[in-house]
């Protein structure tokens, strides 16, 4: 894909990232140019993450981390359905063409759960679908999900618009007031 044409179709997913920016996980990194590019983006508009990746391919892992050797202790090997990281991120970026409908739900409910860190966002995209469908936004939003928000921008297509939406994590809730009483 040409360069403009990859801006054109993922930058927008800078528009998706809180401000307070934060660590952020590619999920599907194939070769890392994803985090590549958004972060140099993201930077560009004034937001700071730190990328991390993982890909259900190894060679495509392997990929990735020869071509961000400074990233590469970050870019992991496995399946993101039952995968258990070694910490959660405030930013966890996603695919769902990939997974299977009748799995997706509990797709989603794993990222948010396991994945993605009280408070954090997951973000649904880039996906491309028809200006006026909301097909995929509305698939997460039946199986119970509420969307906190929603990107779009021009594709090649006049019909077709570049997509992305995003749900948010609840934050933890304050710890118990303790029972002791002070002297």
């Amino acid at each position: 894909m040409h360069t403009t044409h990859w801006e054109r179709a993922r930058r927008l997913l800078t528009r998706a990232l809180p401000a307070s920016g934060g660590d952020f996980l590619d999920v599907g990194c194939a070769n890392g140019h994803l985090m590549e590019t958004l972060t140099a983006w993201a930077a560009e508009d004034g937001i700071r993450i730190e990328p991390y990746g993982v890909d259900i391919s190894n060679a495509l892992a392997a990929l990735a981390r020869e071509r961000c050797p400074r990233w590469a202790g970050r870019i992991w090997h496995a399946n993101a359905m039952g995968w258990q990281p070694p910490r959660t991120f405030a930013i966890v970026r996603t695919g769902l063409d990939y997974v299977p409908p009748q799995l997706r739900g509990a797709y989603i409910e794993h990222l948010l759960t396991q994945v993605v860190a009280p408070g954090g966002r997951l973000i649904v995209g880039v996906f491309n679908e028809e200006r006026d469908q909301h097909l995929l936004e509305r698939e997460v939003t039946m199986m119970g999900y509420r969307v906190g928000g929603r990107v779009t921008a021009p594709h090649r297509h006049p019909a077709v618009l570049y997509k992305a939406f995003w749900l948010d994590r609840a934050a933890a809730p304050d710890p118990a007031p303790s029972s002791r009483t002070s002297c």
